[in-house]
């Protein structure tokens, strides 16, 4: 965990929190993350799953060694959609916010395969 945590630049949690107080890690990998219109950025984020968080960075480009953080998301914050099937999505689910459901759009994370959406979810 330690490792992680030294690779992961300018990251900022809350009140000086460690990614170790989160729990242990589960899963780290590539995952697409779209916009609440459904459209991919162009670059695959790299995420950090923890017990109780899942921590979004950019991937480093070829010169650079450290994953730049982008954002955390507390898991007890948001609601698990599985949208597998519909649409012919085999590889998305939705995150909603639980304290903000009408204003804030949901995160969508598509994954490269079915099978490791089940890893994530």
């Amino acid at each position: 965990m330690e490792n992680a945590e030294r690779n992961i630049k300018s990251m900022l949690l809350a009140n000086g929190a460690r990614l170790q107080d989160f729990g242990r890690l589960r899963r780290a990998g590539d995952l697409k993350v779209l916009n609440a219109s459904g459209e991919q950025s162009q670059q695959t984020d790299y995420v950090f799953l923890l017990d109780t968080m899942m921590v979004l960075c950019n991937k480093p480009s070829i010169m650079q060694q450290r994953y730049r953080f982008k954002s955390a998301l507390k898991l007890n914050d948001y609601r698990i959609e599985d949208i597998r099937g519909h649409e012919g999505q085999n590889t998305t689910i939705r995150l909603f916010s639980r304290h903000s459901l009408s204003s804030s759009p949901p995160v969508i994370l598509m994954t490269k395969s079915s099978i490791e959406l089940d890893k994530v979810v």
